[in-house]
């Protein structure tokens, strides 16, 4: 007896339209659903493609910026040819051609024609400042710590990590350097990790964070960059809020972090407050 494909219809028509009209949160949620769906459909073979690439994917998008290729693709008004983008790389075809043939199987690009590329909503976001930024910072820094992270845990019998002298990214980097120190001494991470705090709101914005990181800060309309340890009293008292993002689970835990944690709501009246890679809304 002879099996029978059975007939699917997606209505991708309106899932389009739906996401062209859906707030941020129903998008979201529009995502997080249609990821489980695939997720569904996945066999063996799909999943350890999916995740054993998850390195290749990072560094080729890192080298989609070195040669230009997510530009000249996010620029063009329409297709890009494989001659097109390898001119424009100084790269050779033969090469360039790979790379895009990936990238397409990621939806990094897509190929609409023999030889024949354009941009996809996922190369113009890539294209963004912070994407930018955010690929060479995981790229670049981050994914030594990933990679030393299972090492690390069965070295130090998998018990919850609470000494920030002694942590993944160091084992990672094979240095007894703090994340900061580190930082400082990559080419252009911490403009990498530089973050836009929102200076569109009114009264004041201070962006704080460490001198060495301050030094080198980008500058941004409307925001005060200020050296400040947050494990030092807070110098800007009585602010409407002091924000907080990417510091403490990353590289603080124990009683330093809680002092941290501590000094921060503290800041508002208190002897402590916000301070390395913080904001403070006066």
């Amino acid at each position: 007896m002879e099996a029978t494909a059975a007939a699917v219809t997606f209505d991708g028509a309106s899932l389009s339209q739906l996401a062209a009209t859906a707030d941020r949160a129903t998008r979201r949620n529009l995502i997080v659903s249609l990821r489980r769906m695939a997720d569904s459909l996945e066999d063996s073979t799909d999943t350890i493609h999916k995740f054993a690439h998850l390195d290749l994917e990072k560094a080729m998008i890192q080298l989609g910026y070195d040669l230009k290729i997510l530009k000249v693709l996010a620029d063009a008004d329409g297709v890009k040819t494989i001659d097109d983008v390898a001119q424009n790389a100084g790269a050779d075809p033969e090469l360039i051609k790979r790379i895009l043939r990936y990238y397409n199987t990621i939806n990094v690009a897509r190929e609409v024609g023999p030889h024949q590329y354009v941009a996809t909503n996922i190369t113009r976001n890539l294209m963004s400042d912070v994407c930018v930024a955010g690929i060479a910072h995981y790229h670049g820094l981050v994914s030594k710590e990933y990679q030393a992270l299972p090492e690390f845990l069965k070295k130090n019998g998998y018990r919850n990590p609470t000494d920030e002298t002694d942590t993944a990214l160091m084992m990672g980097w094979d240095t007894k350097d703090t994340t900061f120190d580190i930082m400082l001494k990559v080419p252009n991470a911490v403009e990498d990790f530089h973050q836009d705090v929102g200076p569109d709101r009114p009264g004041r914005v201070i962006n704080q964070d460490l001198p060495g990181t301050v030094a080198r800060a980008l500058p941004t309309p409307g925001v005060e960059n200020m050296a400040h340890d947050f494990f030092e009293p807070q110098p800007v008292r009585g602010a409407k809020f002091y924000y907080m993002r990417g510091v403490r689970g990353l590289d603080y835990d124990g009683d330093r972090g809680h002092g941290a944690d501590r000094g921060r709501v503290a800041g508002a009246g208190g002897e402590r407050g916000a301070g390395a890679g913080s904001c403070v809304y006066v």
